[in-house]
């Protein structure tokens, strides 16, 4: 990971407004999981940013890749 934690949690990578009790946790994944944002597979022991909540009444939950985010805080220029 190139930047500090904090910086990956609340990127502003997707419009979480809609979702109730939205959460964004930094997480070490235990098994596979698709990317939301490139749909590349995430392994194992792989780090990712778990987004979940409820949209209308319903749990979801995602995942988005390190690279994933690290290239919009770049965009953003939050990394710099």
């Amino acid at each position: 990971m190139r930047y500090k934690e904090e910086l990956y949690i609340g990127s502003g990578l997707y419009e979480s407004s809609g979702i109730d009790n939205h959460e964004e946790n930094l997480v070490t994944c235990r098994k596979e999981h698709q990317c939301s944002r490139c749909q590349g597979m995430i392994l194992p022991g792989n780090k990712a940013v778990r987004e979940t909540g409820f949209l209308d009444d319903r749990p979801v939950s995602n995942y988005i890749c390190i690279p994933c985010i690290e290239n919009w805080l770049i965009f953003t220029g939050a990394g710099e």
